[in-house]
């Protein structure tokens, strides 16, 4: 077992450096020991420094020994004081133990078996077998796991041999293809017993408390997304901090947050009807207040979406039908889009001009082209260059 599957509060060791070879900008150093957890079995590796260099990564060799990745070399046989970061390791400890906690009580209390384990950044999630999780188990669930942290029960790793492996009653998905030698149990005093190489916290009140905060549907099962002992801290001065801010938006207290934005919501969709209504009345008139010059209407507007030029160019058809429309909506100078409109064979014909002379791309089809320009202060061009093209 490495040092860290022996005693996962070590936080750090003087060494020595048996191995440093390059790869590519950085070094791959081993250390006779080394305190480093390596990612495996969902939980990601121990970070820290040796010697006070930063490690990059971490990694097992194809011999079963610890890689450290470095930007610097050091030199074999010299001594070193490797130290992980320990607010890291203490954070997976706990993500990890609860984890085992969470499982056995998924399995035990609820049938729910555990397919898949990964440990994260922010939270933490495990798989379940069942598609349909009530919202009453998750909280008998939660429940029973936070009354078995606060019964602080003792977490105690030891290694047997493969014979006693199989005597005992192991929650496990099997060993590898091929393993040999001694296997590693965590065990969770009447609760769990498992197969398991990661690092843990020795008593289940070190967990503090865990919470399930979300759910999500995957391939026939259950994802459930967790949180426990520090990070539920985090969560909730997190969560305390941004209910504070939303207070000062709503000016009212948190209590009445659900009501008061169901209300702006309601506001807000009255607001883009009536917007919208009027919108299609502006562009109404816009349109039919056009004047065409020598069969070419155009019109700018600052702000605008395609659907707001597409109400003007269809305005403007129905009372100049025989004129070419160009609506183009954006910045005096820079990016915009624009949209022409008229005769079908008119349009195809000068649609990829126009897009060419304001600086962007289009398409269509139907009497009508559209797309992205870059060079808006060109609008002038591009009516001449529709005049030149018709002939008017």
């Amino acid at each position: 077992m490495l040092p860290c599957q022996i005693d996962p509060y070590l936080i750090s060791l003087k060494t020595t450096v048996t191995a440093c070879s390059p790869s590519g900008k950085n070094w791959i150093i081993k250390l006779a020991e080394t305190p480093f957890y390596p990612e495996c079995g969902g939980q990601p590796s121990d970070l820290g420094t040796i010697d006070e260099n930063e490690i990059i990564s971490l990694r097992y060799s194809p011999d079963g020994t610890v890689e450290h990745l470095l930007s610097r070399p050091l030199n074999p046989g010299v001594s070193v004081v490797a130290k992980i970061d320990w607010d890291r390791r203490f954070d997976h400890m706990q993500q990890h133990s609860a984890q085992h906690l969470l499982t056995a009580v998924c399995k035990d209390n609820f049938g729910l078996q555990t397919t898949a384990f990964h440990l994260g950044r922010d939270r933490s999630d495990i798989e379940l077998d069942n598609p349909s999780i009530p919202d009453a188990t998750l909280e008998k669930i939660e429940s029973k796991t936070n009354e078995l942290i606060r019964a602080d029960l003792r977490i105690a790793c030891r290694e047997v041999d493969q014979r006693e492996y199989a005597a005992l009653k192991v929650r496990s998905r099997g060993l590898p293809d091929g393993f040999h030698g001694p296997v590693r149990l965590v065990e969770i005093t009447g609760v769990d017993l498992n197969t398991c190489g990661g690092t843990h916290v020795s008593r289940t009140a070190e967990l503090q408390a865990l919470k399930i905060i979300a759910l999500e549907k995957i391939r026939g099962g259950t994802r459930v997304y967790f949180i426990a002992g520090g990070r539920i801290l985090k969560f909730i001065g997190s969560t305390l901090a941004r209910e504070k801010a939303i207070t000062s938006v709503l000016s009212c207290g948190t209590d009445k947050h659900a009501e008061t934005v169901a209300k702006l919501a309601e506001e807000s969709k009255k607001i883009s009807r009536e917007l919208k209504i009027a919108q299609t009345e502006l562009a109404r008139r816009i349109g039919e207040s056009l004047k065409p010059e020598n069969g070419i209407a155009f019109h700018h507007t600052p702000t605008a979406d395609m659907e707001y030029l597409m109400r003007i160019a269809d305005s403007a058809r129905k009372a100049f039908p025989e004129s070419l429309v160009l609506i183009t909506g954006g910045e005096e100078k820079g990016s915009g889009i624009f949209l022409l409109a008229g005769g079908e064979e008119e349009v195809k014909s000068a649609g990829h001009g126009v897009a060419e002379i304001l600086g962007g791309r289009g398409g269509g089809s139907h009497g009508i082209f559209q797309g992205k320009a870059l060079k808006m202060e060109n609008r002038r061009d591009a009516i001449s260059f529709l005049l030149s093209k018709s002939g008017r």
